[in-house]
């Protein structure tokens, strides 16, 4: 088998309304679909019927360990530089909603930058570079020079 990509992933959320704001509108992936006000599916491209569903599980859905097991992140393809820049720009303007959504978000905010101690994506420590954040040697890829 040769794998030529991720069909879709789902995502199971607490507060379906509260997910599609933040995948929909800062994000700006498109509704393709709803379930019942259960499932909603959303194209970031629309070449396939959806690249992401959000499930609702509901408020009670217990927070998973943080040692368990399950999905750790998703990155998602830009078009370029420019793009990469104004998503930031985005993400930034918009933490203490993205922080509602994703409450260790907080994490990523230039303020709190020296908590992170693992290898960061080139264009994200080009742009905090360019802000003049101070970063550390672990935020740097093995193959990116510092």
């Amino acid at each position: 088998m040769q794998p030529l990509g991720i069909g879709h992933v789902v995502l199971k959320v607490r507060d379906l309304d509260r997910s599609l704001a933040f995948y929909r509108d800062l994000l700006g992936f498109r509704v393709v679909s709803e379930m019942s006000n259960v499932m909603i599916f959303l194209t970031a491209t629309g070449e396939s019927h959806h690249d992401l569903a959000l499930l609702r599980v509901g408020q009670q859905a217990p927070s998973p360990l943080p040692t368990a097991v399950g999905l750790y992140h998703v990155a998602i393809h830009l078009a370029d530089w420019e793009a990469v820049r104004a998503a930031w720009e985005t993400i930034f303007a918009n933490t203490e909603f993205l922080m509602t959504v994703h409450p260790t978000s907080g994490e990523t905010i230039p303020v709190n930058i020296d908590y992170i101690r693992l290898p960061m994506h080139p264009g994200a420590i080009r742009y905090f570079q360019e802000r003049g954040v101070k970063l550390r040697p672990e935020h740097f890829p093995p193959e990116m020079p510092r």
